[in-house]
């Protein structure tokens, strides 16, 4: 019988755009009571942040990173502060109230998204 490699450890082998030592520096600096992880990918972010803050909504439009990043939440005892949504984070924070807003979004060449990103951050209460 094959033993399953815990999701904690496959995490470690995937593309994140944002580094450990990034995401472990902003953590330190943020307690937040509710706190918007857009464009959480695989949730290196919004799994640290669930340690610091009362309430994490961790959004993204792909599935398969929301299902990992659940199951590695759910794995390390903090999947239960992380509210996490599958859908377009511009779309899916309509009507959000949260203190803060952390992003780490695609990279885009043009830069097109920019603008977008920090005017869908301005409407969150």
């Amino acid at each position: 019988m094959a033993l399953r490699q815990p999701v904690a450890d496959k995490l470690h082998s995937s593309v994140s755009a944002c580094p450990d030592v990034l995401a472990t520096h902003v953590v330190w600096k943020c307690a937040f009571g509710t706190i918007v992880d857009s464009f959480c990918g695989i949730g290196c972010l919004a799994i640290r942040l669930a340690r610091t803050c009362q309430k994490v909504i961790a959004v993204d439009i792909d599935p398969a990173k929301i299902r990992l990043a659940y199951r590695k939440a759910a794995e390390l005892g903090v999947a239960h502060r992380i509210e996490f949504r599958v859908g377009d984070s511009f779309a899916t924070l309509s009507g959000i109230t949260s203190e803060a807003v952390i992003t780490s979004p695609p990279w885009d060449r043009n830069r097109r998204s920019v603008p977008k990103i920090c005017a869908a951050a301005r409407r969150v209460d």
